[in-house]
């Protein structure tokens, strides 16, 4: 079996600016992501036969979405700062309907006999994050929730703004 994920990249130099102006409120231990992007499908295996000849189908049904406008709502944490839960990936809400690609690109992956690694989630654009998830991630601690907090309170207005898709790709991994 063969793996790839889906993902459209916007338009990065406002993105950029945000990033740059949350990076002293963020721990250092966190990796920052350089490379905006909103994950269409974030993981998905087939049989290596057949990975040619569907990324070149995918590819073609996501190029629809190039010069589309994606509209940013404000910051995103996971998990929300007040959660119970520890927060690791500080990032931006994003608005863009994403249901019909996902959809295509889902059935034509278990056309070809694959299937979803990972599950689809709410459309974002990662800016910061701890790790991938799961146990080994400790998440802000209360300071430095109130530090991002703080900042991301500060910048609230400037995440905002609407953008557009510039390309989209799929990655073999």
């Amino acid at each position: 079996m063969q793996n790839a994920w889906s993902w459209a990249e916007p338009e990065a130099e406002v993105i950029g600016h945000l990033r740059d102006e949350l990076r002293d409120s963020i721990p250092a231990e966190w990796v920052e992501e350089t490379d905006p992007h909103i994950s269409i499908l974030p993981g998905f295996e087939v049989p290596q036969d057949n990975m040619d000849n569907l990324i070149s189908e995918l590819e073609d049904a996501q190029s629809e979405l190039v010069g589309g406008v994606i509209e940013v709502t404000g910051f995103h944490c996971y998990n929300p700062l007040e959660a119970d839960s520890p927060t690791f990936v500080v990032g931006l809400d994003v608005e863009i309907d994403l249901e019909t690609i996902r959809n295509e690109q889902k059935n034509a992956v278990e056309q070809v006999g694959g299937s979803l690694l990972y599950e689809p989630v709410n459309a974002h654009i990662t800016l910061f994050k701890e790790g991938d998830g799961g146990d080994d991630n400790d998440g802000l601690t209360t300071e430095q929730a109130t530090t991002v907090d703080s900042r991301l309170n500060e910048l609230s207005e400037d995440a905002q703004f609407e953008t557009t898709i510039q390309s989209v790709s799929i990655e073999r991994f």
